[in-house]
């Protein structure tokens, strides 16, 4: 997934599933079809920072922004010098100022997500006002082939606010 900051730098989450069984005839048939897709390797669990210095539109600056706490990252947000990154099994928030080519300090754990699942990748969303973070959750299956107690808290968005830090099914 991309993220455009205010200053043109793009944020590339490089990103594969997590670790997932892959046994059985129906794994066979997975890991075929991953590999044929370049999917069949493990998650890169990166982000790279892409930067355009001359305006041309073609990113003549690649950095390693972040590595460190990714778990199959995916969505992203940014706003008011936070950077929010969804793995598969958390929401993250980092301080972050536009301009840095790292992403350094500590990432703090805003809510555990229910991890991994066929629908593993997480998108963010802000409120409007910056004060609401919105993340998607997608389900565990196809049609519940595991029972419906494996998807709780999945096939949903999930709403944070941001001051208090409380969270609800939206």
């Amino acid at each position: 997934t991309l993220l455009a900051l205010p200053n043109g730098d793009i944020l590339v989450a490089e990103t594969n599933s997590p670790p997932r069984d892959m046994s059985g005839i129906g794994g066979f048939f997975m890991k075929l079809f991953m590999g044929r897709v370049g999917a069949g390797g493990p998650s890169p669990d990166k982000i790279i920072l892409l930067r355009d210095s001359d305006g041309d539109g073609k990113a003549e600056g690649r950095f390693v922004f972040r590595e460190k706490d990714l778990a199959s990252p995916s969505g992203m947000a940014w706003r008011d010098g936070k950077l929010y990154v969804a793995n598969h099994n958390a929401v993250l928030a980092f301080d972050f100022v536009p301009g840095a080519t790292v992403l350094g300090g500590t990432a703090k754990k805003l809510m555990d997500l229910p991890g991994g699942g066929n629908q593993w990748m997480r998108n963010l969303l802000l409120s409007p006002d910056g004060k609401k973070l919105y993340v998607a959750v997608g389900s565990a299956s196809n049609i519940g082939e595991n029972g419906m107690a494996e998807e709780a808290g999945r096939a949903a968005i999930w709403e944070i606010d941001l001051a208090s830090g409380s969270r609800r099914q939206y």
